[in-house]
């Protein structure tokens, strides 16, 4: 069973310490949980804007506020559709506008780690 370093993701072996971090391994007796599959990630991301996101457990913010913006867009668009011209014009605007904030938190954030 492969072991991952609980810092990095980086599969170890029968060290005490990470060779890609130096994170000590002693600490921790369990082994780590295998990284997210990129290729999953990618996958998700293209169907379901923001999903990838939240399966890597990274940038949970900005991936609920993408998907989030996802449905509310499959929404307006339906709404349009049934001829609720004004009802899914404002739903599109609702969800420009989470777009919007989603993507300045994230900057901020990102931004402020340096």
């Amino acid at each position: 069973m492969d072991k991952y370093c609980p810092k990095c993701g980086f599969r170890v072996d029968d060290f005490y310490f990470c060779p890609a971090c130096g994170y000590d391994l002693r600490r921790r007796a369990r082994a780590a949980t295998p990284p997210p599959n990129p290729l999953v990630a990618a996958i998700l991301n293209f169907i379901f804007l923001g999903a990838g996101y939240i399966y890597m457990r990274k940038r949970l913010k900005l991936g609920f506020g993408l998907l989030l913006v996802f449905l509310l867009s499959l929404l307006g668009v339906a709404a349009m559709q049934l001829k609720s011209t004004d009802v899914g014009l404002l739903i599109l605007v609702v969800a420009d506008t989470i777009l919007s904030l989603s993507l300045a938190i994230d900057a901020y954030e990102t931004a402020k780690l340096g």
